[in-house]
């Protein structure tokens, strides 16, 4: 006969192994700091002479070499009159680039410097900039930025030297108002873009382009060809002012975005827009430049 095993009712079954509760991933939350990024940098004396004397003597040794290559006289002559024509946007252009190269390492500076404080994960400045001249000569870049700081366990009290963390609940509800005015004459129509899409680069809607680039000739009209030609003090009175509203409807002052030419730059009115333009080249208008971290 088969053997009965009998059950062994003593013993506790194996009880299955229980998971590990998941810890839900903290929540992303934005802020913006209450002092904005505000960054000067100037060519000083030496840079400026050189930047006119480099490039100059350089025309003259490219014509010395073709006139040694060729022998004729004429056509180191005729190459140098050719790349002295060209100079004065070659000077503007090398000293733009230099006022950038400064201000990007600058900036570089600032933003690992932000990057280091506790509970920053993320960083995007919102930047505008006003370069004054000295001639053909980029002489001085005034930069500022609206800082925004992602964390995903809080802030500090305060985020270094740029202030106390003024938080953003919801920046899909939030809206940024952005207005442009020229010395005391607002644009009437606004532009008015959820914090997220400002932050996402999104650009000035055509029409709005359309209403700010009639505005600022408006302001124009009363003056002759010569005068708006060389009209530098409406570069200085040109701004963006920007107003944070919130999805209650409170609202709290950003400042200027942006100034002088890069508002021309945002609406479409720039140097070469208004060349594209003679072209037939419809103007568009632009996103505000961003960097990110």
């Amino acid at each position: 006969a088969a053997a009965v095993v009998e059950p062994d009712y003593g013993t506790a079954a194996p009880r299955p192994g229980l998971a590990r509760p998941t810890q839900a991933p903290p929540t992303r939350t934005l802020h913006l700091l209450a002092k904005p990024l505000r960054e000067t940098v100037e060519l000083g004396v030496v840079a400026r002479v050189l930047h006119y004397s480099l490039e100059t003597g350089f025309q003259f040794v490219k014509a010395a070499l073709v006139w040694q290559a060729t022998g004729s006289v004429t056509a180191g002559l005729a190459l140098l009159a050719f790349e002295l024509a060209k100079l004065p946007p070659m000077i503007t252009a090398q000293s733009l680039a230099d006022l950038q190269a400064r201000y990007w390492w600058r900036r570089r500076s600032v933003m690992k410097e932000l990057s280091a404080q506790p509970g920053v994960k993320g960083l995007k400045i919102l930047t505008a900039a006003h370069v004054e001249f000295s001639g053909i000569l980029a002489r001085r870049k005034e930069n500022t930025g609206l800082i925004f700081v992602e964390s995903d366990g809080g802030l500090e009290a305060e985020v270094g030297r740029f202030g106390v963390p003024i938080a953003v609940k919801n920046a899909e509800a939030a809206r940024v108002r952005l207005v442009m005015v020229q010395k005391d004459r607002s644009a009437r129509i606004p532009w008015m873009p959820t914090l997220a899409e400002l932050l996402a680069e999104a650009r000035l809607p055509d029409d709005v382009a359309r209403s700010w680039r009639s505005t600022l000739a408006e302001q124009k009209a009363d003056k002759g060809w010569l005068k708006r030609l060389f009209d530098f003090s409406k570069e200085k009175d040109l701004r963006i002012e920007a107003t944070l509203v919130g999805a209650d409807g409170s609202e709290q002052a950003l400042g200027t975005l942006a100034m002088g030419r890069s508002a021309r730059r945002l609406m479409g009115a720039s140097a070469l827009d208004r060349a594209l333009g003679w072209l037939g080249f419809a103007p568009h208008g632009r996103a505000i430049p961003l960097a990110r971290r």
